[in-house]
């Protein structure tokens, strides 16, 4: 059968005019070729904002590409279905309108469908976040490669989202999505399409890019506080998948349980909704549905599942089995670990227990310590014990309902209070809390929960009176230290805006200026830097700091309170985790992502052996602090970083940022990926790259070598010589 188009696109809309041009452009901008290839169906689903605006305007520019249609809200199945209606395509996708697709995923998924058509009806491609949030979905997993997926040898391989993936169209118009379901209607649509053949394609070298919105009002991110996050998802598309799979293979498929019980987890973590989402009998509603759809999955499938904690593993059991004994568990125990069983699953190890601190208070040389705790251990003779420098205690606890473990308003696991009064010593005071249980005993982890302490920088520190508390490797530090201010001072020195008129006269003056750094330079030039210095000291850092880049770039931000308010004397912290590390002040203020530090390539020399990439770094701590390495294949470069002063950032004759240089050379292969990680604390972030890319790949052709740049990240390479 021939097609007008290989690929349709339906975009269904509702009030996304914030988001509809960068979504709509994601398409028109394929490397597939948008007027030859492409089919658009913009969905109105009774916007009443800018959207049909947007709309028109680009079904007048595209009129052979893109379909317009209109209609009263009726949310986002219908408005799929309709789309539906119009499309042309050989392959159809359902691209949310706040979404977007990489340039070259169309490309990719359409190359892979021609080798594959016979074999697979949709083909999926990993999620990425952005905007709100950074990282990819957590079932990317299953993306290790480009290839057919069988759900009968990987079914913990599922599939979710519909918006990521490509399904033939005449196996798509086989079904319509559920009009009663408002959220999970895709994931019922793809999974019928699935179960059609058993199996599926993976395109692993592409990204769907999945808003993650800042303001925090998509359907995903709001669904908790709606109804329809509860009992339609169970009712609509689990037992409806239930019953699907039954028909057609005569029982439900491991493939199908992990997906229930993955999507299942999600809903069962609730701890408590408000009576005006659920009331008491929709509560019981949904509990319902829980028990027939846990009695399609198997034992070992819930207890096997990395998604559900402990709890939810017992509560699940508990709706499936009516009740769970004591002498159903099996505790395995040895000196250093115990670990809590059932049918032969680990549920709870004692050592990854932990206490979670709410109240600190200081007095004279005591510390009292208010704190609660839950535990799958409590049913055993449990002791909670804190060690003072060799010195335990066993402390005391007791039930408290604000503290026990719920779903969905329903009791799971007791909750526990307890106090610790402990005498501080001169400087430093390091507690552990220990769980004693029959011959073992585990050194456990200390968790802040204190609303004050909660902080995207350092969640794990914070100041009482004249002490700073920090929990680090199971341990709990007190430290005594001169300077160290308040937590009341450090409130108010975080809370306080300065109205001065100096520093409005500067916000003004920014606005009307676009230039970088624009009214700086023209502020305080010559005898003005004086006049700019004495005003940065009636100026809170935060109002600085708190600038966007647009206001005033990092590095003169930086500058502004390095060298004009503290004359070179300002210090910067980092905090760090896995993928990501902040540059901090002592107010704790963020100043700096670490994947806001792009490796900026200057020149690229090549020949039939090697690779040379010579290029500079900027950065605002000492050279010490980073380390950067190329990576190639498993190979890892290690870049030497010399400082260059003449390519150093300067204002007024003074480094606004420190440069330093590298060089590496990376032996030629038939095929290569090469990238760049920068090491800050923790952290390993693979950096953007600064490269002018038509002439990194004018050199290329040059010495006979194909290059690319991708995702700003990525030189992949293929060498021709071979």
């Amino acid at each position: 059968m021939k097609y007008k188009y290989k690929f349709s696109l339906v975009i269904a809309i509702y009030n996304m005019e914030n988001y509809l041009v960068e979504t709509i452009d994601s398409v028109v901008n394929q490397t597939i070729g948008f007027e030859d290839n492409l089919q658009i169906l913009l969905v109105n689903d009774g916007s009443n904002d800018n959207s049909e605006e947007i709309c028109k305007s680009y079904t007048s520019k595209y009129p052979e590409n893109i379909v317009y249609i209109k209609q009263e809200n009726g949310g986002v199945s219908e408005a799929r279905n309709k789309g539906l209606e119009y499309a042309t395509g050989e392959l159809v996708n359902f691209l949310d309108a706040d979404d977007k697709l990489q340039n070259d995923a169309l490309e990719k998924v359409y190359a892979f469908f021609e080798q594959n058509r016979e074999e697979v009806d949709l083909i999926a491609i990993p999620l990425y976040f952005f905007e709100g949030k950074e990282g990819e979905h957590v079932l990317n997993y299953k993306f290790t490669s480009t290839r057919v997926i069988d759900i009968f040898n990987e079914p913990k391989s599922f599939q979710m989202h519909i918006s990521s993936s490509f399904i033939k169209i005449q196996e798509i118009k086989k079904y319509a999505f559920n009009s009663k379901l408002k959220l999970g209607e895709d994931a019922e649509v793809a999974n019928k399409v699935i179960f059609n053949k058993g199996k599926y394609g993976v395109v692993a070298d592409t990204k769907y890019w999945y808003r993650q919105r800042s303001v925090g009002n998509s359907a995903i991110q709001g669904a908790k506080a709606n109804k329809m996050y509860y009992i339609a998802p169970l009712k609509y598309l689990h037992l409806e998948l239930i019953e699907f799979a039954k028909k057609k293979y005569s029982k439900v498929p491991t493939y199908l349980q992990w997906l229930l019980i993955y999507d299942l987890g999600w809903k069962i973590r609730v701890p408590y909704v408000d009576e005006a989402i659920l009331n008491q009998s929709e509560i019981e509603e949904f509990i319902g549905y829980v028990k027939q759809v846990v009695t399609n999955i198997e034992d070992e499938i819930i207890l096997g599942s990395m998604y559900l904690s402990g709890y939810s593993k017992k509560y699940l059991f508990t709706l499936k089995y009516k009740d769970i004994q004591v002498d159903d568990y099996t505790l395995i125990s040895n000196k250093e670990e115990a670990v809590l069983c059932l049918n032969n699953q680990e549920i709870a190890m004692l050592s990854k227990q932990t206490i979670q601190i709410e109240q600190v208070k200081i007095s004279g040389d005591r510390i009292n310590i208010k704190g609660s705790f839950n535990s799958l251990f409590d049913r055993y003779n449990l002791k909670l014990i804190i060690d003072n420098a060799g010195i335990e205690t066993q402390l005391s606890y007791k039930v408290n309902e604000s503290n026990r473990v719920t779903s969905l308003n329903q009791f799971v696991s007791e909750g526990y209070e307890f106090h610790a009064d402990v005498k501080l010593e001169n400087v430093n005071t390091i507690l552990k809390a220990q769980f004693i249980l029959n011959n073992t005993k585990a050194d456990i982890e200390f968790i802040i929960k204190l609303d004050h302490a909660v902080t995207e920088v350092n969640p794990s520190e914070f100041v009482v009176d004249n002490y700073k508390i920090i929990c680090k490797n199971k341990s709990l530090t007190i430290k005594k230290a001169d300077g160290i201010e308040s937590e009341e001072e450090v409130s108010k020195k975080i809370t306080k805006v300065a109205h001065s008129k100096e520093l409005e006269t500067i916000c003004k003056l920014y606005k009307k200026n676009t230039k970088v750094p624009g009214i700086l330079e023209k502020f305080v030039s010559g005898k003005d830097k004086a006049i700019l210095k004495s005003m940065m000291e009636a100026i809170c850092d935060n109002d600085i700091l708190q600038m966007s880049d647009k206001e005033i770039p990092f590095n003169y931000r930086y500058y502004l309170l390095k060298q004009m308010k503290y004359n070179g004397d300002y210090k910067l912290n980092i905090a760090s985790r896995y993928n990501q590390a902040f540059l901090y002040n002592n107010d704790n203020v963020i100043i700096r992502k670490g994947t806001d530090i792009p490796v900026n390539i200057e020149t690229v020399k090549i020949d039939q052996t090697q690779i040379k990439l010579l290029g500079t770094i900027e950065a605002p701590l000492n050279v010490e602090m980073y380390q950067l390495n190329g990576c190639c294949d498993k190979s890892t470069f290690i870049c030497e970083l010399k400082k260059n002063n003449m390519k150093s950032q300067k204002w007024f004759g003074e480094s606004v940022m420190d440069c330093y240089e590298f060089e590496i050379t990376v032996p030629m292969k038939e095929k290569m990926e090469l990238y760049f990680v920068i090491h800050i604390g923790l952290a390993n972030i693979t950096t953007k790259l600064k490269i002018n890319e038509e002439k990194l790949i004018e050199t290329a052709k040059k010495a006979n070598v194909q290059l690319k740049i991708v995702d700003k990240k990525k030189i992949v390479i293929k060498n021709n010589f071979k």
